[in-house]
């Protein structure tokens, strides 16, 4: 006969009481306790809760899962105890900054199109006659021309210089999530992170770079920035093999000390691409060499719950009916 483990349950009848019409609820009234420094959660109370306030996005279906004791202690105290977590925070922060920082910018530079027509407009203005009209296209035109050249060269700058940022911040989320598991040096070279993979691996041939999802976007972002770095014939040659798509059509050929991205060309949303391969490859990694979930990561873990916690124990900020100072948004 299987044997059930008896689980007390926590009386909540006189938290009920007390709170019933409380404006803010004790981490009690959501079946949240902490005890010696962790949380523990009786996940049967903490869903009725949840459910009644109408906040289930909070829920996940794996808090339910079987356990020898009758509340769940997270996995993990913290959310970057996980190396998914660490990983997912790094790239979410470089997608952001692109997309409210550098593009913003970017689109604030005068383009070839606009220089051109305000060329050709203020010509316009100062020529009469019969060929006015056409001398002022010319102008527009050269002026166009001429555009060209100086907006490629600052758009192409600051992709190169975004490139080099994402290769920077992807070393440092290796290094972070191997720093978690024991010692790294401070160089933290490219063979030593080699050497943890194939630590991590432990012999086994399934476990290997090459097989993690968009292993290739990973290596495009690496061979780019060691192009930009050293700007040498053989980096050169690393990109025309692995990412030929990427080099720019120019006459000649290159030669050592030539400036790398002169000799780049990038298409229109490269970079969204290629942060959202990133993020894939962090997940998949984490997967298959630290057998993370990273579903299970975003919850499994203390913070999760005290931030749920801050989120809805306030159910008129909840709702939206004030904001954290108490000032009424409605009405």
């Amino acid at each position: 006969m299987k044997h059930e483990r008896k689980r007390t349950r926590h009386d909540y009848s006189s938290v009920d009481d007390n709170e019933r019409h409380a404006q803010l609820h004790s981490k009690e009234f959501f079946g949240i306790f902490i005890r010696n420094g962790r949380v523990h959660v009786d996940t049967k109370r903490f869903h009725k809760v949840l459910k009644q306030m109408g906040a289930e996005e909070f829920w996940r279906d794996g808090m339910n899962a079987n356990r020898s004791t009758p509340y769940l202690i997270p996995k993990k105290e913290h959310m970057d105890d996980y190396g998914v977590n660490l990983a997912h925070d790094i790239v979410a922060k470089l997608k952001k900054d692109w997309a409210e920082e550098f593009l913003p910018a970017i689109k604030a530079i005068k383009t070839p199109e606009a220089a051109g027509e305000d060329a050709r407009i203020g010509a316009l203005a100062l020529r009469f006659g019969e060929d006015a009209s056409e001398e002022a296209q010319m102008i527009g035109m050269r002026t166009f021309i001429q555009r060209s050249i100086k907006y490629h060269d600052v758009i192409g700058s600051l992709y190169c210089s975004y490139i080099q940022r994402i290769a920077s911040e992807c070393d440092r989320a290796m290094a972070l999530i191997f720093r978690k598991r024991g010692n790294v040096s401070d160089l933290f070279s490219y063979e030593e992170f080699l050497g943890h993979v194939d630590e991590l691996a432990r012999g086994d041939k399934n476990k290997k770079l090459f097989r993690v999802k968009n292993y290739r976007a990973y290596k495009t972002v690496r061979k780019l920035d060691n192009f930009l770095k050293h700007h040498t014939v053989k980096s050169y040659q690393a990109v025309k093999r692995h990412c030929p798509k990427y080099l720019a059509k120019r006459d000649g050929v290159f030669q050592n000390g030539m400036y790398a991205p002169f000799w780049l060309d990038f298409p229109e949303g490269f970079i969204e691409r290629i942060l959202d391969k990133l993020y894939i490859f962090f997940t998949d990694f984490c997967s298959i060499f630290l057998d993370e979930s990273a579903d299970e990561a975003e919850w499994n873990n203390d913070q999760y719950f005290l931030r749920v916690y801050k989120a809805v124990r306030d159910p008129c900020v909840y709702y939206g009916i004030y904001d954290d100072w108490g000032n009424s948004l409605v009405g």
